[in-house]
């Protein structure tokens, strides 16, 4: 008897070296080291064990976290499991924990066909908090069990619109009819037909990207228009169902103190408080999901906007983004979007980030286009004198003269070449418009400035953005550096501020040697922060050495070797970061937060990578197999990764990008053993279109063996300047590596030009 107690004591805790004992002891040592990135890399491994108690301790001590990061690590880990026992494990945490709790853990067991799972869910589905049971009928959908639609269809008739909407949606999705018991909704011009929701609150931005008029004639302009399509959605919602709508420019405010039902009073107070909004400066569109946030049980929150952040508090769109993240990680607030495409609104900057806040709540986005008549037009004209006198000091561009006086333009030739600017700006193609941006842009004057920044440095058009670009970056007058300076210092949106930041690389004076160690704070985002390293090496700025010292130690491993490298280039000696050389076609160590290697898989691959005798020599296909296998195991700690390969399609390894440890090391091995050449074509361009949009790579390693041959029609000139386009504002290095024992010229010219635009490298093998 006691010698079979001792045996099943063994069996029960007895930790086989190499498994969850190392990996549980490398989690908790990272825990008391405080280091996010450490701690995410040890979430994996442990999760990788596929230990029962590897579950309890991610549910205990990570989805516990005050770090969402690591937070999100935990529920990233507990999603990928797939022992039955460690199943059994996260289904009875389920059932013990509290409420906040059991959300995210209802929520990791979406996609399970395991019974044990269903019988927790179907039990979730009669919790006491309607989050709960939101996500387990959302769960039970994506288990793709038919049988589950008996549990669902009581789940209809739940007390809360969310869920009963949820469950509607769930039966739908396991191939059953639409109950008739919960309304569907359709869309609408700017919100859908019916909200299914107990709290709402909609938020309207009336800055001043919303001035203007529009053609249907709507009292009230752009927001009266607006204010004319909520109406009749919050006149359809659920019986009992309170609303608030918030109102945002520089200040917010509010049509109620507290959440209203829709009854004649409160129609009619809305309607006058709609009616009351006038377009103002500023979009403080943090604080106003902040006001809205703290809505007693808020379940939906829609946001109407055009006009980019500005004048808040935090108006950068990454930390709005973490900041609603981590609001909605336990409460299940589903964050909708609206994207009003107006004159004068923030255009794809202002879209990236709705669609963002929208994909991170499980909510919707959409885009709604106002007919307009005019409006729109937010910076007024520059201040200025004009001062009358003689021409002098002529500046000359390509055939468009700007003449100068004492250093100023003068009222009669101000109002010249603003118009040929505008005209330009608002009507003008090509390099002709292009050329006048240009000479107006490097006139050296406050007022061309002004006006070159607030309507041509960021203008749809790339030959626009970059004509403007090359005249700014001419300015070298103490008044009109100064005017830049306070542009780039006071630019709110962070993809702008790496434009900002490269011109004034060339810019002399203390103030810009100022404001250039001011993008270098960790307070900035990573591509600000990167392009401004490049400018201190540039420029050989002393003052930034103590902030590149500091960035040394940062967990991002590209802005690391990016400030070890700026360092030595002033001439400092650099240990903490030592320099590496190359290893094969990749460098001996890869420093990147998210690095992402696009392997060519066109049939071509499949001939010889060196003009050696026949067999001798590998395939080009082999070369780059072996050199991503190699090289996913030198990224350097913190960095994470995904494997791409693309011929006339594009497939990838994951879903997401990962760390370095041994579950997706093992994975990304198996993707590229498994990888063998496709007839179809060679979409380069796709490819980089696609890792460039999804905006989790910083670092694109491309391997290939020719120019793109599916181009759509599009010359390699046309691709290039598309791609650059693109990556204006996100500062991702493109690496391209050709293996080519005798490249085409073409070839050679276009994945060096590549390279060239985004500051990556080109190397030809052998």
């Amino acid at each position: 008897m006691r010698l079979a107690v001792t045996v099943m004591t063994l069996l029960l805790f007895w930790q086989p070296p190499g498994d969850f004992g190392d990996a549980k002891n490398a989690f908790e040592k990272a825990l008391r080291g405080k280091d996010e990135a450490s701690i995410v890399e040890a979430i994996g491994n442990l999760a990788g064990t596929e230990d029962p108690r590897a579950v309890l301790i991610l549910v205990r001590k990570g989805l516990n976290h005050e770090s969402l990061r690591i937070r999100e690590a935990a529920l990233g880990g507990l999603q990928g499991i797939k022992n039955p026992k460690a199943l059994r494990s996260l289904t009875g945490a389920l059932s013990s924990a509290r409420p906040e709790l059991a959300v995210v853990l209802a929520r990791a067991l979406q996609g399970r066909n395991d019974e044990s799972v269903g019988r927790a869910l179907r039990s979730a589905l009669r919790h006491r908090r309607w989050e709960v049971r939101l996500e387990a009928a959302r769960a039970i959908a994506s288990s793709g069990r038919a049988t589950a639609r008996d549990d669902l269809r009581r789940t209809v008739r739940d007390s809360h619109p969310r869920v009963a909407y949820a469950a509607a949606g769930a039966i739908e999705k396991l191939g059953g009819d639409w109950p008739d018991a919960v309304r569907k909704s359709g869309p609408g011009k700017i919100l859908p037909d019916y909200i299914p929701s107990d709290r709402l609150a909609i938020l309207l931005d009336t800055s001043d990207a919303m001035r203007g008029e529009t053609t249907e004639g709507s009292k009230g302009g752009i927001i009266g228009y607006l204010g004319e399509h909520i109406l009749p959605v919050l006149d359809a919602l659920p019986r009992g169902a309170k609303f608030n709508v918030f109102a945002y420019a520089g200040r917010v405010r509010s049509c109620f103190p507290e959440p209203s039902l829709v009854k004649r009073q409160t129609r009619k107070d809305l309607t006058d408080f709609l009616g009351r909004l006038q377009p103002e400066y500023g979009a403080d569109i943090h604080d106003a999901i902040g006001k809205a946030l703290k809505m007693e049980d808020l379940d939906t929150l829609y946001i109407v906007a055009a006009g980019a952040p500005a004048g808040g508090r935090v108006s950068d769109p990454e930390q709005i983004q973490r900041e609603v993240r981590a609001e909605t990680f336990t409460r299940r607030i589903s964050v909708h979007t609206v994207y009003v495409d107006v004159p004068g609104g923030g255009g794809d900057d202002v879209r990236s980030m709705l669609r963002s806040l929208a994909q991170d709540s499980d909510g919707t986005y959409q885009e709604a286009t106002i007919p307009t008549k005019g409006g729109g037009e937010v910076a007024g004209p520059p201040q200025g004198g004009d001062d009358e006198g003689p021409p002098e000091g002529d500046k000359k561009e390509e055939g468009f003269v700007v003449r100068k006086h004492k250093g100023r333009i003068t009222g009669d030739e101000w109002r010249r070449v603003r118009g040929a600017f505008e005209e330009a700006i608002d009507k003008g193609t090509g390099q002709p418009a292009a050329r006048i941006i240009e000479a107006f842009a490097s006139a050296d004057v406050i007022r061309t400035v002004e006006w070159t920044v607030r309507k041509a440095l960021f203008h749809e058009n790339l030959d626009m953005a970059e004509a403007a670009e090359r005249g700014l970056a001419k300015c070298k007058e103490q008044d009109s550096v100064s005017t830049f300076v306070k542009f780039a210092g006071k630019e709110r949106r962070a993809e702008r501020r790496t434009v900002f930041v490269r011109l004034l690389e060339e810019m002399p004076g203390v103030k810009v040697d100022r404001q250039i160690v001011r993008f270098l704070q960790d307070t900035q985002p990573w591509p600000v922060r990167s392009a401004a390293i490049q400018v201190v090496a540039g420029r050989k700025l002393a003052a930034g050495i103590p902030a590149l010292r500091r960035i040394l130690k940062d967990d991002n491993p590209r802005l690391a070797a990016e400030a070890a490298r700026a360092l030595r280039s002033i001439g400092e000696t650099v240990e903490e970061y030592p320099f590496v050389g190359r290893k094969g076609i990749f460098p001996e160590r890869i420093d990147a937060r998210g690095v992402a290697f696009a392997i060519d898989t066109y049939d071509s691959m499949r001939k010889k990578s060196e003009t050696k005798e026949e067999g001798d020599a590998p395939t080009r296909l082999a070369v780059a197999k072996a050199g991503v296998t190699e090289a996913i195991e030198r990224i350097s700690p913190g960095g994470r990764f995904n494997c791409y390969a693309f011929g006339i399609r594009v497939i990838r390894s994951d879903r997401t990008y990962n760390t370095a440890v041994d579950a997706s090391l093992k994975r990304a091995r198996e993707f590229i053993d498994d990888l063998a050449t496709d007839p179809g074509g060679r979409d380069t361009a796709s490819m980089l279109k696609q890792l460039l949009q999804g905006g989790e790579a910083d670092t694109i390693y491309l391997i290939t063996d020719g120019p793109p041959d599916k181009t759509r029609g599009r010359g390699l000139d046309e691709l290039r300047r598309e791609l650059r386009e693109l990556n204006r504002t996100r500062n991702v290095r493109i690496h391209t590596i050709l293996i080519h024992p005798e490249p085409a010229a073409e070839a050679i010219s276009f994945l060096e030009a590549i390279a060239a635009d985004s500051g990556g490298t080109f190397l030809k093998h052998p």
